[in-house]
């Protein structure tokens, strides 16, 4: 009996052994491919990344010259809240604006203003993730006109309903024309 009771052990520990030997060479397998997957995408986002800036870059530049057509610019990164570059030119300034509204990847805008403290031009770039219907109001063409009525020295209403969206693009209007009153 001592010897069958033995044989069953020594059975065991071998068929756990196999087991725990398998078990290392998935995690190492999963482990090697892994770190290749990892490796294929850091180099496609390596690729790919200058390509995506430059198409960012190239819309920015079309939106500018829709603003202050055929005009040339000097462009100046600023550290605002909201404010991130200024472009300026002979008919005015424009600033990009980047605001957190409601959906996650937040709001960016460009802003002219004219010489004399007047909004010409207000072109949205980006507001992919706020919601359908409501705050991509921002956008809209009622809101547009709303923001080239105004001037530097005037407050811009918020849209009903949008207000998160809405208030977060008013409040980089108001700190790119506290910019400009400041650089006059």
């Amino acid at each position: 009996e001592l010897w069958k009771l033995l044989k069953k052990q020594s059975l065991q520990v071998t068929r756990e052994d196999w087991t725990m030997g398998k078990t290392i060479k998935l995690a190492v397998f999963l482990a090697v491919i892994s770190a290749l997957s990892g490796l294929c995408l850091s180099f496609v986002n390596s690729q790919t990344a200058p390509i995506i800036a430059e198409n960012g870059s190239s819309k920015e530049t079309e939106y500018l010259t829709k603003i202050f057509e055929n005009a040339k610019f000097t462009e100046k990164d600023v550290s605002g809240e909201f404010v991130k570059k200024q472009y300026t030119c002979d008919a005015g300034t424009a600033y990009k604006i980047e605001v957190k509204g409601y959906g996650a990847d937040g709001i960016s805008f460009l802003l002219g203003i004219d010489t004399e403290g007047q909004y010409v031009g207000y072109e949205v770039l980006n507001y992919s993730s706020e919601t359908s219907g409501i705050g991509d109001q921002i956008a809209g063409e009622d809101f547009k006109a709303s923001v080239l009525e105004a001037t530097a020295d005037d407050e811009v209403d918020t849209i009903s309903g949008a207000t998160i969206s809405s208030q977060a693009v008013v409040n980089g209007i108001n700190e790119a024309a506290e910019l400009f009153s400041s650089s006059k």
